[in-house]
């Protein structure tokens, strides 16, 4: 489990997408996968980017490209993190699915 404070814009906006679901009979909010793939690209570590790329082949076209695609470009580019943007496209087959 993973604790969001809101504090960067993109993590304000992962907030307000959050949806509610039941777990053993307790409604609590979690991520969107769009959100959750963005929260773990963001993460440095290689476990996280495999995770991501999990979630990017079994969500496929469900995804919301027109919301993740430019939020990981964005990030990428301020972070100067391009690893983030390959393996959006590796595993998405090119710029998006």
């Amino acid at each position: 489990m993973d604790i969001v404070f809101g504090s960067l814009p993109w993590e304000r906006e992962a907030i307000a997408r959050a949806q509610q679901k039941e777990l053993s009979g307790k409604n609590v909010t979690v991520a969107s996968v769009e959100d959750l793939i963005v929260m773990k690209l963001f993460s440095e570590r290689e476990k996280d980017a495999d995770d991501a790329r999990r979630l990017l082949i079994r969500f496929g076209r469900e995804l919301d490209q027109g919301y993740l695609e430019p939020l990981l470009t964005s990030l990428a580019d301020s972070l100067a993190r391009p690893e983030i943007l390959e393996v959006w496209r590796n595993t998405s087959g090119g710029s998006g699915l």
